[in-house]
């Protein structure tokens, strides 16, 4: 086992070096609101008394901030990045693509070997994945780490920004998904329709169209969207504009359904009224 620290003790640092010592891991902790760390000092971590102490007691360094410039104003401090210097630092702060070409420079210029990363789920509960972007020798080193004991660490690419990019998609998804459904909720309440009917259909739309997904990502892989006798994008638009309706006679907010007109509308500007409806990914490529 190895030594690894943890800078960083909200609820995701926290529950990393929670699964780190579930592991048999040495583990050393620092968060700037010092109380933060007794829980895991009771767990049989060390607290350190600053990010510079903390980095000298790893091998490893995990970074787990509320975001990149958080953790930028922690580990760009001149007497941490002295004590990084040729280590191995994992970022798992919150940021985008560009935060993490960023800080992948950082590292290159203060001969820090360097890893960035997103957490879906909860470190150390199953389910929980880890995904990782840069040379895929560095993942080796960290897979079992940061995988724990239930679960799973990802080389998503050796592109440096590939992790956050891979979070982000999986995040507008999955919120897409919930805010869609909460949606359809708020429709069911207005109009009194018993919740078991929408989630009964609910269920069977999922599993009549969900393994569709695949025929829109090929789609959208061949930058090719035919056009659709049956069912075009202006039915589409049609339909998503009497949702709209519908809302704002039901007296619920039409936000959501709004944005989805706004951008069926936007592809057909675009010429794309007679094609299939993921051809609307057109208007998304674009601000």
């Amino acid at each position: 086992m190895g030594s690894v620290a943890v800078l960083g003790m909200g609820q995701m640092g926290s529950a990393l070096a929670r699964s780190f010592l579930s592991i048999g891991e040495t583990v050393t902790v620092w968060n700037r609101t010092a109380a933060r760390c007794e829980p895991l000092r009771q767990l049989g971590a060390s607290v350190a008394t600053s990010g510079a102490e903390a980095a000298a007691a790893a091998e490893t360094i995990v970074i787990c901030l509320l975001d990149y410039a958080a953790a930028n104003a922690v580990v760009r401090a001149l007497d941490v990045t002295a004590v990084l210097k040729d280590r191995f630092v994992v970022q798992l702060s919150t940021g985008t693509a560009d935060d993490a070409r960023d800080a992948s420079r950082w590292a290159e210029d203060n001969g820090i070997a360097y890893l960035d990363g997103a957490i879906f789920g909860l470190p150390g509960a199953d389910g929980c994945r880890i995904f990782c972007s840069g040379p895929a020798s560095l993942f080796e080193r960290s897979r079992s780490l940061l995988a724990g004991a239930q679960g799973e660490a990802l080389h998503v690419g050796d592109d440096i920004a590939a992790a956050n990019t891979l979070d982000e998609a999986v995040l507008i998804m999955y919120e897409g998904i919930l805010l869609s459904f909460l949606q359809a909720a708020a429709f069911s309440r207005s109009q009194d329709l018993p919740l078991d009917r929408l989630e009964e259909m609910a269920t069977w739309l999922h599993d009549r169209y969900g393994p569709h997904v695949g025929d829109v990502l090929a789609r959208v892989r061949s930058g090719e969207f035919p056009v659709d006798v049956e069912t075009p994008l202006s039915i589409w638009t049609a339909a998503i504009a009497q949702h709209v309706r519908f809302a704002q006679e039901s007296n619920v907010d039409p936000t959501f359904a709004e944005a989805l007109l706004q951008l069926a509308r936007k592809a057909e500007r675009m010429g794309l009224a007679d094609r299939v409806f993921s051809a609307v990914y057109e208007a998304f490529r674009t601000a």
